[in-house]
């Protein structure tokens, strides 16, 4: 009797003390695991960094300008030089070459042979072309001259007529315009020296200026560019 009091004791103690192990145990360990699905959570649902500003760069002042180099200076030199010769140098009659007078006179007329000198420099440095034709018979003669800084540069044209009629000088003269205008004038050469030569005249167009004096004996053609002279 007294041998299984005993032992029941000593299974009572053993089942108290597995029962203490098992609570120490688990209270031991909860929360470590309870701390482990905290910090998932809070991994989880935490908001991102906020990008830090991208710093600012300082933008040009308007006022300023990078200093002129070299080419610059040069270049503005160079267009002022220009600007001064051409005030110096006055453009000639627009699009006209020596050529473009003396090399078609020859299709005036088929009995009008032209034979032409120079160039030669005249007293103020300018450049002289002189072209001259005979009429048949020899009764009167055609006479044309060139001015110029170069033989593309014509500061002017002056045909002349000798002992030639009326209607000779306005066909003769009307030619020799036609030479010097452009297609695109809106003068028309041949109708213009039908009125002016008979009592003389003027006109001005396409950067050119155009006069007819004379008398019935001689008879001139001016064709001026404009501030040439």
């Amino acid at each position: 009797m007294g041998v299984r009091v005993g032992l029941t004791i000593l299974l009572a103690a053993s089942a108290l003390l597995s029962l203490v192990a098992a609570v120490v145990w688990f209270v031991g360990v909860f929360p470590d695991r309870e701390a482990v699905g905290q910090t998932s959570r809070d991994q989880t649902i935490a908001a991102p960094p906020s990008p830090s500003p991208a710093p600012e760069t300082a933008s040009p002042s308007p006022s300023s300008s990078p200093a002129a180099g070299p080419e610059d200076v040069l270049g503005n030199a160079l267009g002022s030089a220009s600007a001064r010769a051409q005030a110096d140098n006055p453009a000639g009659i627009s699009d006209l070459g020596v050529m473009d007078v003396i090399g078609n006179l020859k299709y005036f007329a088929t009995d009008v042979d032209f034979r032409c000198t120079g160039p030669t420099v005249t007293e103020g440095d300018n450049i002289l072309w002189s072209c001259a034709a005979n009429t048949r018979g020899g009764r009167g003669s055609y006479d044309v001259s060139l001015v110029g800084d170069d033989p593309l540069t014509i500061l002017s044209v002056t045909a002349t007529v000798h002992g030639v009629s009326e209607e000779s000088a306005a066909s003769f003269f009307s030619y020799v315009a036609g030479l010097c205008l452009r297609d695109t004038d809106p003068l028309n050469p041949e109708a213009w020296m039908q009125e002016s030569v008979p009592t003389g005249g003027q006109t001005a167009t396409g950067g050119t200026v155009l006069s007819v004096y004379g008398t019935q004996e001689v008879r001139t053609l001016e064709v001026v560019a404009i501030g040439a002279f």
